[in-house]
């Protein structure tokens, strides 16, 4: 028997292994929505600070060359 299967066969526990199966299941979306966000996030900051350092030696190069 697995903890599942025994406890479907037991009415009293059925419902609470698959209320816990199901948040479980949730809980392990959630966090993977939650990754697939931050690193979206990580990426654009990422592009932001590379458009910035870009921005800012222009500007630095036309200050001193102009």
């Amino acid at each position: 028997y697995t903890t599942v299967s025994f406890a479907k066969k037991n009415h009293a526990l059925g419902p609470l292994v698959e209320d816990f199966t199901e948040q479980v299941v949730l809980d392990m979306n959630i966090k993977t929505e939650m990754n697939a966000v931050a690193e979206d996030l990580n990426k654009k900051l990422e592009d932001l600070l590379e458009k910035r350092c870009l921005l800012l030696e222009k500007k630095s190069k036309a200050w001193w060359w102009p």
